[in-house]
């Protein structure tokens, strides 16, 4: 049986992958979307935004889940 979710962790960083070719990722405090874009290759501010409907960056919260493109 193999699982369509794997998840990768270290002291900065939890997310799980999904089949569909995204990454879920839990916003921390002091994250910023810059800060994904450049841990995250592949990944821009804008690409994160439009992946998410988000339309102002100020709504983001800590503990909110947030799809990545998996590259």
């Amino acid at each position: 049986n193999i699982s369509s979710h794997s998840s990768f962790s270290n002291s900065n960083t939890s997310t799980t992958a999904s089949a569909d070719g995204t990454l879920s990722y839990t916003f921390k405090s002091g994250d910023t979307l810059w800060d994904l874009s450049q841990r995250f290759p592949g990944n821009s501010i804008h690409s994160i935004m439009a992946l998410n409907g988000i339309s102002d960056v100020k709504n983001l919260k800590p503990g909110q889940v947030i799809k990545l493109k998996k590259i």
